[in-house]
């Protein structure tokens, strides 16, 4: 397969995400306010430099549309809901311990913070775990002193670190690999449960252009090497000589 690089476009996209980390860090920067910087420079920087795939130009209201995503509706009424239960004062107890905590021992009552929210996350999804601490963690470090970004920031990713993953969203990656690699014309990488050459052969029959392994490595370190030399024993074995007479030839129906 031909070697994909970034062009200009893909290089300012990832500078731009580093610029949002970076404003997201800001305390005396409203996080409202650092989003639609960002959000102005992403649409003028595609509209005075417009980018194109097969033909079609990428415009202002593609980057809108994502707005209207499903995902991201839900998200925002999960932070609708945190907002109810800091407004409600049906979290407050639960703040007044944590405050406590925070004020004698900081350092501790974050590690304390971070392992149970990776411990949480493992068993449920990571968006509502930090929603629901969200509005204790900014209320009790405001009441403390103690910089917001410093608890938000290593919050999100404990939660990374401590996700679901593996077997358990194979049939989801799977569905989600399916229906991108039918909508879009661009290599795509499959993540997700991938232990065995079967699952290899999963991902690349519905679509996906690669793998990713991830969780399996914790039980085999040398799982790349293992996977790769059985993923050609079987495509010997089926009288395939490329890996790519086997992509997307899953079809629909």
């Amino acid at each position: 397969m031909q070697a994909i690089t970034p062009d200009a476009h893909g290089v300012a996209v990832l500078l731009l995400t580093a610029v949002a980390l970076f404003l997201f860090t800001r305390d005396r920067l409203p996080l409202e306010t650092s989003s639609l910087i960002v959000l102005i420079i992403l649409v003028a920087g595609f509209q005075f430099f417009p980018y194109e795939r097969n033909g079609v130009p990428l415009g202002p209201v593609d980057f809108f549309a994502g707005f209207g995503n499903e995902a991201l509706v839900t998200i925002c009424a999960l932070m609708m809901v945190g907002k109810a239960l800091e407004t409600t004062g049906a979290l407050q107890p639960l703040a007044i311990i944590v405050g406590r905590a925070w004020s004698t021992r900081p350092v501790l009552a974050l590690l304390v913070t971070l392992i149970a929210a990776a411990v949480l996350s493992a068993f449920m999804n990571n968006t509502p775990i930090v929603v629901l601490l969200m509005p204790i963690l900014v209320s009790v470090s405001l009441r403390v002193k103690f910089p917001v970004s410093g608890v938000m920031l290593p919050m999100g990713l404990g939660t990374i670190i401590g996700g679901l993953s593996g077997p358990a969203i194979k049939p989801v990656a799977l569905r989600k690999v399916w229906e991108v690699a039918r909508s879009v014309d661009v290599p795509i990488i499959g993540i997700g449960g991938i232990t065995s050459v079967d699952d290899v052969l999963d991902f690349l029959c519905v679509g996906a252009s690669a793998v990713q392994v991830g969780t399996t490595h914790y039980r085999k370190p040398d799982a790349i090497p293992r996977l790769a030399g059985e993923l050609r024993e079987r495509l010997a074995e089926v009288g395939r000589r490329d890996v790519r007479s086997v992509i997307g030839s899953v079809k629909a129906g």
